[in-house]
């Protein structure tokens, strides 16, 4: 027993001499102080990631020229088959202008469209192409024959030819803040009339020569929207007010697609875009809006109307 206790003291005093030697080893560490630090990082790194294959049923292909000429050169539409004069879907059509030597089969056909113009300052910044249908090239010669393989409309002599229009997109984008100050407007949106809302597209004034990059995040806010001053009797106009949001996915020279990802309200032509580093909204200025001398303005009046709805 003796023997035991004996042990059991000496196992005891070599754990106290480990501990101790332990604890003046640690003692004789330098001693670290942590603050918390602010990190400043860019206001263009990612905010979010959007998986475009989940949105490919939302994202649309607009084709936009920035010439009319650019439109003009296309391969078009001589004539169709059987001494048809218009065609659909399965006919046979021939077409002047489609190079053998580029080897593409696949083409889509394009109808002119409307052109985009700056409501701000007046400048024609693209063209639309409405693609009404595809068509696969069966033949070579000096006119080229193809089979129409799908028609939305009608298709007319003239009608312009161009290799299959795609939409090529990653398959993730980035979405931040524009790395600098972008400010729009809405040209085009699917309904011109009650305005569209969550992931719908509209075609917006601001594109590649602005610094728009795929994944910019833009504010939404109102057109400019005046009301009559109580006691001024003047039209004023009214701060803006930021009500949604919208992510640009494919950008041109002059113009941009962007895809609606957060409304509280239809979104029309003629709203407003602004996006920052910031994302900050510049204040408005109060202006004076001119007064319509026409006592019964219809102009005035759609836009109320289609302000209210």
């Amino acid at each position: 027993m003796s023997k035991d206790r004996a042990m059991h003291r000496f196992l005891s005093l070599i754990l106290l001499f480990a501990l101790l030697f332990t604890i003046q080893a640690y003692a004789q560490q330098p001693e670290v102080v942590l603050r918390p630090r602010m990190r400043a990082e860019p206001f263009s790194k990612a905010i979010n990631t959007v998986d475009t294959e989940s949105l490919s049923s939302y994202f649309e292909n607009i084709t936009i020229f920035d010439k009319p000429a650019d439109f003009d050169k296309l391969p078009y539409v001589v004539a169709f088959d059987n001494h048809a004069t218009m065609g659909a879907t399965g006919d046979i059509a021939y077409v002047q202008g489609i190079n053998q030597a580029d080897k593409i089969t696949a083409f889509s056909l394009l109808a002119p469209g409307k052109k985009f113009i700056d409501p701000d300052t007046k400048e024609v910044l693209g063209f639309y192409a409405d693609s009404i249908g595809n068509a696969e090239v069966i033949r070579w010669g000096d006119l080229q024959t193809i089979r129409i393989t799908y028609a939305l409309t009608p298709i007319d002599p003239g009608i312009k030819v161009t290799p299959r229009i795609g939409l090529d997109l990653p398959s993730v984008i980035e979405v931040r803040y524009p790395a600098r100050p972008l400010s729009g407007r809405v040209l085009q949106v699917d309904n011109d009339i009650i305005g569209v809302g969550h992931f719908a597209v509209a075609v917006i004034s601001v594109g590649e020569r602005d610094g728009a990059q795929s994944g910019d995040l833009l504010q939404i806010l109102e057109a400019p929207t005046y009301v009559r001053d109580v006691n001024t009797h003047k039209n004023v106009l009214l701060p803006e007010e930021s009500f949604g949001q919208m992510l640009i996915y494919k950008t041109f020279e002059k113009v941009s697609l962007a895809i609606i990802t957060e409304s509280d309200k239809p979104v029309i032509i003629g709203d407003k875009l602004h996006g920052s580093p910031n994302n900050t909204i510049t204040e408005a200025t109060t202006k004076v809006a001119p007064k319509c001398k026409k006592r019964f303005c219809l102009r005035c009046m759609l836009k109320c109307v289609k302000r209210k709805t």
